[in-house]
């Protein structure tokens, strides 16, 4: 038993050291790993992959379903605008994959030095950041206020605690077509953003 336990603790030793060699294993011109970029890359892939995946799953799945429930679907937009919050964590996702991105590039770039803009998927990079930033500004000048109107309408029903009036019930129609159309610019502005970033390398 002792032996057996003796064993498993020197195995579990190498495979430790084997992970810590990997980790500190020095790379292409005896350069050590480069923490800053891997924490940063990982940072901007992963806000970006949930940025993403957020506006496909509204637009392809949720979107179609509001319209089939009808006045019912009306009430979940207003509860995934207000109550969710989820204009303002597609907004926080956005920024982060943004800044992530900026950094990233001015740090592979040595600050954005001319030769960079030199090389075809440094350009297609570019070209990316550069959609995603717009797909920024329009959300936040297009979307975000239709989802603010959204909000409070809810709330002023919801104080009420009787059903829309005539007049809020129009004014959510226009407001729950005005933001799915805005949404749905957002998910071709951000999936034309994910193919330059996936073929950008092969260019």
């Amino acid at each position: 038993m002792f032996i057996e336990s003796k064993t498993f603790s020197i195995k579990l030793f190498l495979y430790f050291q084997s992970i810590y060699h990997i980790l500190t294993a020095k790379i292409k011109g005896g350069k050590p790993m480069d923490y800053y970029l891997i924490v940063l890359r990982l940072i901007h892939i992963f806000s970006g992959v949930f940025w993403a995946g957020a506006l496909l799953m509204v637009t392809v799945f949720i979107f179609p379903t509001v319209k089939k429930l009808g006045p019912e679907g009306g009430k979940f937009m207003m509860t995934l605008s207000n109550t969710r919050k989820y204009p303002a964590m597609i907004n926080m996702l956005a920024a982060i994959s943004l800044l992530s991105g900026v950094m990233l590039m001015d740090k592979l770039s040595h600050h954005f030095e001319a030769w960079w803009f030199d090389v075809n998927a440094n350009i297609v990079f570019t070209i990316g950041g550069a959609i995603g930033f717009l797909a920024i500004v329009y959300g936040s000048i297009m979307v975000r206020p239709i989802a603010t109107k959204l909000g409070k309408i809810g709330a002023e029903i919801k104080a009420s605690g009787a059903p829309p009036t005539p007049e809020q019930g129009k004014e959510l129609g226009v407001l729950q077509k005005d933001m799915m159309s805005g949404i749905t610019i957002l998910t071709v502005m951000v999936s034309i953003v994910v193919i330059c970033m996936s073929i950008a390398q092969y260019t």
